[in-house]
């Protein structure tokens, strides 16, 4: 009976397993169906063995097709890349829902060109597409005026010495221009309003032409030029005034090189000087019982009679605004122009149509918010639109203080107006000049406003004052922010505001952070505030970790403002105030430092170890600092520490230079002279106050004897190895005599 039912067990399991087998059998028989789209005009398309196209395909299925364009017509494009083209079909096979996508164009009969009478160029020009016509005929009886058609020249991307033709092409079509000479260099100088001396050189040069009305001079060559051509030094003179010629922009030393094979243009650059600012400043006055906020800038007039301001961004001629003018007085040369900043923030300009271009008579907002505007001065002079930018290497480094800001409210929004400076690029165009360029070591000015910050900051001060301890008044050193809360209507806002502010636990608001660390000491905050909403906020730093760098959180950010620097002395501990600057603290990141003089510290400046000779001996000297120790304590102390020379990669080999120590002190700083006695040829490695001797810069070179000693640096994969190494001369072999 046992026996039976296995028998059974076995026969169910054989069939069940035939039935899974037969059904993924059948399973994989079954094919993917993928659909097929097709997009097409102009055109008749045929599947081979289809009596219409297809728009439903097994996995795996080939489709052959073939397009037969309508007269005038021809293929331009089939798509996807997947559709291969072979001879005159085209194929694809079913892997996925397909979308073919086949497109026309019109087939190009002939070009008609309509073009200038003489075609005359020179080289490294390019033709002007507006002074070309081309009309396009197509085989489907259709015509039109194109301007997407390819030009190409005889030799790269731009006429060349010598070339005599072009051509046009446009849809497989090409039409040949032949010019009315071959192609010739051209060199133009302009002047920008200047004069070239009389009896110049250059007018012996071919075709030489001097157009003093147009203020260019120029000449042509048939080859690349044999020799330098030394370029003169024009004169300018506006309204009595002479600008300085500085050079000429585009070429190096005022000459053009020998080797030039295309044709320039160079622009004469002066010190344009219209006016002689001395002073500009951020101010406000009340008109009208409302506070403006002003620009005024100072100075007299030089080369122009009247002259106005005129903001400009960059190399961008929408986004400029024109300032107030100022005009000469007959009775003196001085001038004060005042900029009424609120103008600044509501600048306009005109709407344009979108469909034409055109203006609608209407305005819109300019939105300068952010923009880094030039500040120039412009003047008419003749025919001429003469413009100063304020660089300020031609100023004195007290001229304008850059970091000044102005806060102020227009409308009502509060806004932050500040300078920003920027050196262009050599080479990068100057606005309001015909071709001229910068050198590309102008500091210019340039002036922006922005969002302004809810509260400003106008002081900021370390101070002692005393402190109630246990009902004694305790000297404690404090940091002291004042400035004015900007978003508060009255005194009782502005006293929300700072309550929240002091407060807050949230570390952004308002704290004193350890640099390089998360540490916020405890600190007590207190604030006043007038009815003219000027704030001053106390933060005690009697808490502050001693021997520790600190920089302040103050609404949102780090405190970067202009502090006073000082040191308030509590007992033995210094709290010194400074502004650490950087490429990013365009005032300074306040910081503040706390040192505490009872603690013993050894400073030794070991990465500026030096080599000298004296009295025919080799000495290392090392310098550092010290505080807290008795001078006797402190050669103790250093004793202590090694100091001696290892020879590089073998510790038995050391000599112990102890005895070869002195040390000599002076108020805070040692200095420790090391004689290097008892070591041969070799690297060594050379330890003093607990660490490695290194030199970072020029340790210097000694030689003593038949030793030379000098410190190297062996690159060491990751990282640098500073030794000192020795070598003997007595020690190298002398060359065998033949």
């Amino acid at each position: 009976m046992r026996k039976l039912r296995i028998g059974l067990l076995v026969s169910l399991v054989c069939l069940a397993l035939g039935c899974c087998l037969a059904f993924t059998a059948c399973k994989k028989e079954e094919k993917q169906t993928y659909t097929v789209e097709w997009k097409y005009e102009h055109s008749t398309v045929k599947a081979d063995g289809y009596e219409t196209l297809p728009t439903e395909l097994e996995e795996g299925t080939e489709v052959y097709f073939t397009v037969e364009p309508e007269a005038g017509w021809e293929v331009s494009s089939v798509t996807p890349v997947s559709i291969k083209k072979e001879g005159e079909k085209y194929k694809f096979t079913a892997d996925k829902n397909l979308s073919v996508n086949i497109k026309m164009r019109e087939v190009v009969d002939r070009l008609e060109i309509e073009k200038p009478d003489t075609l005359k160029y020179y080289a490294g020009e390019k033709i002007d597409k507006e002074d070309y016509v081309v009309t396009v005929y197509y085989k489907t009886n259709r015509n039109e005026v194109v301007d997407s058609y390819t030009v190409e020249y005889q030799n790269g991307d731009a006429f060349k010495l010598g070339d005599t033709k072009f051509s046009i092409k446009f849809g497989g079509k090409t039409e040949e221009l032949t010019l009315a000479e071959a192609a010739k260099g051209k060199i133009t100088l302009k002047l920008d309003g200047g004069v070239l001396p009389d009896n110049n050189e250059l007018a012996d040069l071919p075709e030489y032409s001097y157009d003093e009305t147009k203020s260019t001079a120029s000449w042509t060559f048939d080859k690349a030029l044999e020799n330098d051509i030394a370029l003169p030094s024009p004169t300018k003179e506006v309204n009595g005034a002479q600008f300085p010629f500085i050079r000429w922009s585009g070429v190096n030393e005022n000459k053009i090189e020998k080797g030039l094979d295309t044709s320039l243009t160079v622009t004469a650059l002066y010190d344009t000087q219209l006016v002689e600012i001395s002073k500009l400043e951020f101010t406000t006055k009340v008109v009208d019982e409302v506070t403006v906020p002003y620009l005024v800038i100072t100075g007299r007039f030089i080369g122009a009679t009247e002259a106005y301001l005129f903001l400009f961004e960059g190399n961008k001629p929408v986004t400029s605004l024109n300032g107030p003018t100022v005009t000469k007085q007959a009775d003196t040369d001085e001038f004060k122009l005042e900029f009424d900043l609120r103008d600044f923030v509501n600048a306009q300009t005109d709407e344009l149509d979108e469909a034409t271009g055109e203006p609608t008579g209407n305005k819109i907002p300019l939105n300068l918010k952010g923009k880094w505007m030039d500040i120039k001065f412009c003047a008419k002079v003749g025919e001429r639109t003469e413009t100063q930018e304020i660089n300020l290497n031609n100023y004195a480094d007290d001229f304008v203080d850059i970091t000044d800001s102005l806060e102020a409210k227009v409308g009502e929004n509060w806004w932050q107006f500040t300078y920003k400076t920027h050196t262009p690029k050599p080479g990068d165009m100057i606005h309001g000049t015909d071709g001229g360029e910068y050198v590309g070591d102008e500091v210019l000015l340039k002036l922006v406003y922005q969002d302004c910050p809810p509260m400003t900051t106008t002081s900021v001060t370390i101070e002692e004052r005393n402190r109630d301890v246990d009902n004694v008044a305790t000297p404690t050193a404090y940091l002291v922010i004042s400035g004015k809360v900007l978003q508060a209507k009255d005194k009782t806002e502005a006293e929300a505001i700072l309550n929240e502010l002091v407060t807050s636990t949230d570390t952004n608001k308002l704290s004193i952070q350890a640099n390089s660390s998360w540490e916020y000491p405890a600190t007590t905050k207190a604030f006043t505030v007038d009815e003219q909403l000027n704030y001053t906020l106390t933060l005690s730093l009697d808490a502050l970790v001693h021997n520790k760098n600190y920089y302040v959180h103050f609404s949102g950010n780090n405190l970067n403002a202009k502090a006073t620097p000082g040191t308030v002395t509590i007992g033995a501990v210094n709290y010194t105030l400074s502004n650490n600057k950087s490429s990013d603290w365009t005032n300074g990141l306040v910081w503040i430092k706390v040192n505490d003089t009872s603690v013993k510290t050894i400073v030794v400046n070991n990465d500026a170890a030096t080599l000298v000779e004296e009295n025919d001996k080799v000495y290392m000297v090392v310098t550092g600092t010290y505080q807290a120790y008795t001078e006797t304590e402190l050669r103790e102390e250093l004793l202590k520490k090694p100091c001696d020379v290892e020879q590089d990669g073998n510790s038995s080999n050391k000599v112990d230079l102890k005895e070869k120590l002195t040390i000599t002190v002076s108020e805070g700083t040692f200095e420790a002279k090391i004689e290097i006695t008892d070591v041969t040829a070799g690297n060594y490695w050379v330890h003093f106050g607990g660490t490695d001797c290194r030199n970072t810069g020029n340790g210097g070179t000694v030689t003593v004897g038949t030793k030379t000693y000098t410190f190297i640096h062996d690159n060491r994969g990751s990282w640098t190895a500073h030794l000192l190494s020795v070598t003997d001369s007595a020690a190298t072999p002398e060359t065998p005599a033949e």
